[in-house]
């Protein structure tokens, strides 16, 4: 049987977007009456124009991401790199691209004693914090950062751990006075990156490769 392809099918085979998974955690990457936004978001937005690759953009849970990689099957996503090499039959790190540091950050009146702490964590994050330091009856686990901070406004924590940057974020959101907060940092760094599917093309590659060394990665505190 022989098979005919037209030019119109084989340049919309060509457009065909890669599909990009991205964390729905501010300010990496979320939305605002569905427009997207976020660090990551602009990372990858200049990636695609300097590769001239069309992306597809994709918001998850965070949980659900780092997760389920090969579920949801990405071809590109910035993730923390244990993540990534989690999956490492089906993807590779192409670059690393910013490292930030889970933080513990306690209202002024908490007690120093850390085993004594009401602390909200999002599950699945602050794990090396949180076995070191805190009582595992007295974590108590939410749904997101802003739940957190409802939560801390409301008095039911003393503090919430997560990274510096979705803290700050989230505080902003609810007007609580980030002056009332200090923080305990004897925690691992985290490295964020570029984690691709290793089944893309090697021309595909290369070009996101070249495009990654033209854009400015932004230094995260």
């Amino acid at each position: 049987m022989k098979f005919f392809f037209s030019l119109n099918t084989l340049a919309h085979a060509a457009e065909v977007p890669l599909k990009i998974a991205m964390s729905d955690v501010g300010p990496f990457s979320y939305s605002v009456d569905g427009k997207l936004h976020g660090l990551n978001y602009d990372i990858l937005k200049d990636i695609s124009k300097h590769s001239g690759i069309k992306f597809s953009f994709h918001l998850y849970p965070h949980i659900r991401l780092v997760n389920s990689l090969s579920n949801i099957k990405p071809d590109l996503a910035i993730v923390f790199e244990d993540s990534c090499l989690k999956y490492k039959s089906e993807y590779e790190v192409q670059t690393k691209l910013y490292t930030s540091k889970p933080t513990l950050f306690l209202t002024k009146s908490a007690n120093t004693d850390l085993s004594k702490l009401r602390i909200g964590l999002i599950r699945g994050t602050c794990v090396d914090l949180s076995t070191k330091y805190l009582k595992h009856e007295l974590v108590m686990d939410i749904a997101d950062m802003g739940q957190a901070m409802e939560m801390l406004k409301g008095g039911r924590i003393d503090g919430v751990c997560g990274l510096p940057l979705v803290v700050k974020f989230n505080l902003e959101k609810v007007n609580y006075p980030s002056t009332l907060l200090k923080s305990h940092t004897d925690s691992k760094i985290l490295q964020a990156v570029l984690c691709r599917k290793r089944e893309l093309p090697e021309n595909t590659k290369r070009k996101l490769e070249l495009a990654v060394k033209e854009i400015k990665i932004p230094k995260i505190d």
